[in-house]
C-alpha cells in the first residue's frame, strides 16, 4: 500500500481532500485524523494543538511484540461517557451509530474493537519493518471498520493530520513508505482566521459542533472579540514560512505536494488530477463529490449543511470578520496574500514568493536543519493561538449564557437517547 497523507495545520481543509478520495475504489479514506509519536524528548507532555513536535520512529524487532503500546492502543476500548459536557470524540473515530466527521447525516456503522486490537497483536509478530508494522496497521482498522470495502483492492490510504506540518522528520517518511506522498494544503489567511473565529466563539456561546435547533448566528462571530487574532497572524504565517522551506528542499513538483485550498474549491477537477497523477490513481468523476462511507458528505461541523463543495466558502469570511480585522490581517501580511490569490495552478510554486513577503523566512532558513531548535520554535509560535481574553461582562455574555440555556435543552432528546436507547443517540462535543 501506498500513502497519501495530508499534513497540515488546523483549519486547512484537509478534512475535504480526504472525502473526496473516499469514494474511489482501491483508497482506504480514515474517517479522523491522527498524527504520528510526539516527540517527548523535546515535548514530554501532550498538547493537542498543532506546533507540538511529532516523528516518525525508528523500526526495531521489539515493536513486533508491543505494538499495542507502539499504536498507543489499549486492549479495552475507552468507555463512552454520555454526559452534558463531558462528551468527546472518539479515538477510533467509529463505533455503534458514530461516525467522526459526520455531522448532519444519519450514518449506521459499528467497529469490531476486538478484532482490530486481536489483528494488530497477531499480525505484527511478523512483521519485517516499520512499513509492515502500519500497514497491519490500517488493514486491521479498514478490516474492523464494517463498511463493505474489498480490502484486496486497497492500494493506497490516505488520512489528514492537523499536526502533520510539524512532523520533524519528513526525509524518514519518504524513506520509509517510498513511493507515497506528503500533501500540504495552504488555506487563505481570512478563511483560517474565520474559522478558528468560529471555533471560539462557539465555544464561549456554549454551542456544539452538531448544530441543532437554534443555530448560532454569524452575528454573534462577528462581534466576538475576545481571542488572540495577533496570535492567529502569526500561526499562519509562520506555517507558510515552514512550507517554503519544505518546498525549496524537495522541489516544486516532488512527492511533497503544495496546493491552494481555495483552488480546490473552485477547480476541484484540475486539482485532483494532478495529486492523481502523481500517487498513479486512475482519475474518475466519484473524485469530484466529497463522501463519507460511501455516503454523500454533508458538510462540516462549522458549515451546517452542504452538498458537494461548496465553491462559496472561499469567500465566508466576509460574513464572520469586522472590517478592523480584516484590516488588521491585510496590514500584516498583505503582499504574501495577493501573491497566493493570483496562484492558480496546482502544484503551487512557494519558491518564487519575494523573501521579504514572509513572517521569519531568515530565523527559520537559520534553524531549519536543527531538529530540536526548529520544533521548539514551531511550538512556541503556535501555543497561544486559541487564548481568550478576559473582560467584564456585557451584554454578550448575557446573551451567551441564555443562548447556552436553549442549546441544552435543544439537546435533551438527544442526550435521553443516548442513555436509555444505545446507538440511537448521537455523540456530540465542542
Amino acid at each position: 500500500m501506498k500513502y497519501i497523507y495530508i499534513g497540515t495545520i488546523n483549519r486547512s481543509g484537509g478534512s475535504l481532500l480526504t472525502r473526496l478520495f473516499d469514494g474511489k475504489e482501491g483508497i482506504a479514506s480514515y474517517p479522523l485524523e491522527w498524527d504520528w509519536h510526539l516527540d517527548k524528548k523535546l515535548y514530554p507532555f501532550y498538547v493537542a494543538l498543532p506546533g507540538a513536535p511529532t516523528f516518525i520512529a525508528k523500526y526495531s524487532s521489539s515493536i513486533n511484540k508491543n505494538a499495542l503500546k507502539f499504536h498507543g492502543l489499549v486492549e479495552e476500548k475507552e468507555e463512552v461517557i454520555h454526559k452534558w459536557g463531558k462528551e468527546k470524540s472518539d479515538s477510533i473515530g467509529v463505533r455503534k451509530n458514530y461516525l467522526e466527521k459526520s455531522f448532519y447525516q444519519n450514518i449506521k456503522t459499528d467497529f469490531n474493537y476486538k478484532q482490530y486490537i486481536d489483528d494488530i497483536k497477531m499480525k505484527s509478530l511478523d512483521a519485517n519493518c516499520l512499513k509492515d508494522i502500519y500497514d497491519i496497521k490500517h488493514k486491521a482498522y479498514f478490516d474492523a471498520w464494517k463498511h463493505g470495502m474489498n480490502l484486496d483492492s486497497i492500494s493506497h490510504v490516505t488520512w489528514n493530520d492537523s499536526n502533520g506540518l510539524f512532523l520533524n522528520n519528513i526525509d524518514d517518511y519518504f524513506s520509509e513508505f517510498q513511493g507515497s506522498t506528503f500533501i500540504h494544503p495552504i488555506r487563505d489567511i481570512f478563511g483560517y482566521v474565520s474559522s478558528e473565529k468560529t471555533r471560539i466563539t462557539r465555544r464561549f456561546y456554549g454551542s456544539r459542533r452538531f448544530q441543532r435547533g437554534v443555530k448560532m448566528p454569524n452575528f454573534f462571530v462577528k462581534n466576538f472579540n475576545h481571542y488572540d487574532i495577533d496570535a492567529l497572524i502569526r500561526c499562519w504565517n509562520v506555517s507558510v514560512t515552514r512550507a517554503v522551506l519544505l518546498q525549496e528542499k524537495y522541489g516544486v513538483n516532488s512527492d511533497f505536494i503544495v496546493y491552494r485550498y481555495e483552488n480546490l474549491l473552485t477547480d476541484t477537477k484540475n486539482v485532483m488530477k494532478y495529486i492523481c497523477k502523481k500517487n498513479n490513481i486512475k482519475f474518475t468523476n466519484n473524485l469530484l463529490s466529497p463522501t463519507l462511507m460511501g455516503q454523500p458528505w454533508r458538510g462540516n461541523s462549522h458549515q451546517g449543511k452542504q452538498t458537494g463543495v461548496n465553491s462559496d466558502l472561499a469567500h465566508y469570511f466576509k460574513k464572520v470578520l469586522t472590517k478592523a480585522e480584516i484590516n488588521k490581517i491585510n496590514d500584516n501580511c498583505g503582499d504574501l496574500i495577493n501573491y497566493l490569490m493570483n496562484s492558480a495552478e496546482t502544484p503551487l510554486d512557494l519558491t518564487k514568493i519575494p523573501k521579504h513577503f514572509l513572517y521569519d523566512y531568515d530565523y527559520q532558513k537559520k534553524y531549519f536543519d536543527d531538529k530540536e531548535k526548529m520544533s521548539l520554535y514551531l511550538a512556541f509560535a503556535f501555543s497561544n493561538m486559541r487564548k481568550v481574553n478576559v473582560v467584564p461582562p456585557n451584554i454578550f455574555s448575557v446573551i451567551a449564557y441564555f443562548y447556552s440555556k436553549i442549546v441544552r435543552i435543544m439537546h435533551i432528546p438527544r442526550m435521553i437517547k443516548l442513555n436509555l436507547f444505545p446507538g440511537l443517540g448521537r455523540q456530540n462535543y465542542t
